[in-house]
Order: C-alpha cells, then sequence, then structure tokens
C-alpha cells in the first residue's frame, strides 16, 4: 500500500512538473451561453488566470469575489480571468442567474464531464494556475484562504510588468 502511494505521488509531481514546462493544456469549453470558446482565444494577451470551482464550494466563491476585483483593476492591462466550472448537469441551467446574482464579469467555462480538469490534474477545488502571456504555468495553487487574494495580486502584478 505504501508503495502505491509513493508511485502516485511520484506520477503527480511528474505531471505537474511536465504540465510547467509544457504549459496549461489547450482546450475548447463552452460558456454560460453555449458558445464555444477555445483557449487560444483568450491566453496570450498578458497574464491569464485559470480557476476550478463549483458553485457549491464556498472557498472557490470567497477565491473567485476577491479574483472579481483583481479582474476589474488589472483587466485593462491585459489580465485575463478564466473560471472553469465543474459543476454537473442538472445544475449547469442555473449557472447564469448564479453568476449574474455574484456579479462576476470574467469568462466563465463550464467543463462538461470534468475533461479539461483531468488534463489539468486538478484532484480538489478550488484549483488555480496563472499563466505568462505564453501560456506557461508560473504558479499553480489548491485551496484558498482569506489572504492568498495578496499573493495572487503580486504575482499578477509581476506578469503585467514584464509585459
Amino acid at each position: 500500500m505504501r508503495s502505491l502511494r509513493v508511485i502516485m505521488l511520484s506520477m503527480l509531481l511528474f505531471l505537474i512538473a511536465s504540465e510547467k514546462e509544457t504549459g496549461f493544456p489547450p482546450f475548447a469549453l463552452e460558456d454560460v451561453d453555449g458558445r464555444l470558446v477555445k483557449s487560444s482565444e483568450l491566453i496570450g494577451q498578458g497574464p491569464t488566470f485559470i480557476s476550478f470551482w463549483a458553485t457549491w464550494c464556498k472557498p472557490c466563491l470567497k477565491e473567485l469575489d476577491e479574483i472579481e476585483k483583481l479582474y476589474r483593476t488589472y483587466k485593462d492591462s491585459g489580465f485575463v480571468v478564466i473560471a472553469v466550472n465543474e459543476d454537473g448537469v442538472r445544475t449547469r441551467h442555473q449557472l447564469q442567474a448564479f453568476i449574474k446574482n455574484r456579479g462576476y464579469t470574467f469568462n466563465i467555462l463550464w467543463d462538461k464531464g470534468g475533461v479539461l480538469k483531468k488534463q489539468a490534474a486538478v484532484a480538489e477545488l478550488p484549483t488555480s494556475f496563472i499563466l505568462d502571456k505564453n501560456g506557461k504555468i508560473v504558479y499553480r495553487h489548491t485551496g484558498y484562504k482569506a489572504g492568498d487574494e495578496k499573493e495572487l495580486k503580486n504575482k499578477i502584478l509581476e506578469l503585467i510588468e514584464k509585459k
């Protein structure tokens, strides 16, 4: 049993290391209006924040509330936010109203069947990534606690300044 854990951990670390070298997996997901959006349409304008989240995940919502503030401040500097929703088919129809209620103005895409979540080796929600303008992963974080937004802001500003 212990050797199985070691193997699993080694595989996860390999995936994470490979991800950093090759960048974030390309994707094509539907937005809340049902329009197909490709990663190439969003990534490359500046720093990109990608968060895997669900409506039932309280830490996810706290993180996205803070990210909305950062997005409104830095979107004119090329900062892009992509929130990848992991809700099931049954609650998807409620997503538009939920987003409007929360006041989110960034890109929200639906990961039907969790395909991108698997490709990005996401095991827990929220899991967030920051990509540079070339799509390379420069930061990965799992979970959210108050104060994490300060570190996110610093990473984002660092990338905006390099632009």
